[in-house]
């Protein structure tokens, strides 16, 4: 276990954590036209709604996650949640992972400067080492709380 190489930055796995768009459809694409139907019985589509309405309101409600700024993924415990009770909800917060978070020992009052200010630095949000663990930046991006919106490359940052 001591050659193991962090990956989370590398381009050819941005999307291994995930599904995106296109897995969702071909994974469940046969399935759309049931889920949609009940879906609409439920109230969250209009009658008129067709089957190419459905992922854009997954990814509405499961906002998606980046790893490299450009492949959006989505949580795949909440898609197949989503699709298999043909609702929408928050699957993902309620399996158990805040409380991840409250053991880690993160004040609420870090909340607000973290959720509302960008991370400017790479190795603010890496976790290569174990002293790493206590940065709330880089738990709360390792853990899915916090996603890449844009790379800038620009070594002058």
């Amino acid at each position: 276990m001591n050659s193991l190489e962090d990956i989370t930055y590398d381009p050819r796995f941005s999307a291994i954590c995930g599904f995106t768009s296109d897995e969702i459809d071909l994974a469940f694409g046969d399935y759309f036209d049931f889920a949609l139907g009940q879906m609409k019985a439920r109230g969250y589509f209009e009658d008129k709604a067709k089957r190419n309405d459905l992922i854009p309101k997954i990814e509405e409600w499961y906002d998606g996650y980046t790893w490299d700024g450009m492949t959006k993924v989505l949580n795949p415990y909440s898609v197949a949640k989503c699709l298999k009770f043909h609702r929408f909800s928050d699957y993902w917060i309620r399996s158990g992972s805040p409380m991840m978070i409250d053991q880690l020992g993160l004040k609420q009052e870090n909340y607000f400067r973290i959720f509302s200010n960008e991370i400017a630095m790479e190795n603010d949000i890496s976790i290569s080492e174990t002293k790493s663990i206590y940065n709330d930046n880089a738990v709360l991006f390792q853990s899915g709380y916090l996603t890449i919106s844009d790379i800038d490359d620009d070594n002058e940052r």
